[in-house]
């Protein structure tokens, strides 16, 4: 991911009420024409997973307490099959009973 943080709009998310039971995280909204138009905005976020597109995002703590939400845009880089180098390692004889484990 690179350093610059893009937050995802049409997610909002808020701190649980305080008489919430301890497995209530907090209650979120999702807006979908916010959403909607942060994801035509950002086209060249989107990646590709089994046929479908889809927005990585991760969720983040904040100072505060609450969660927010970040674009998750890692790269994997692309390694030419041409600069990959192949190592054989060459097995000696040694005796088995020599072996360190």
């Amino acid at each position: 991911m690179s350093n610059e943080k893009i937050y995802v709009e049409g997610l909002r998310t808020f701190k649980p009420h305080e008489n919430a039971p301890d497995f209530v995280v907090g209650d979120g909204i999702l807006e979908i024409d916010t959403l909607n138009e942060f994801i035509k905005q950002n086209a060249n976020l989107l990646t590709e997973y089994n046929g479908k597109k889809q927005l990585r995002f991760q969720i983040l703590k904040s100072r505060d307490g609450g969660v927010y939400f970040v674009v998750n845009n890692y790269k994997k880089e692309e390694v030419n099959a041409a600069s990959k180098k192949h190592v054989t390692i060459e097995a000696e004889d040694k005796d088995p009973d020599d072996l360190p484990f």
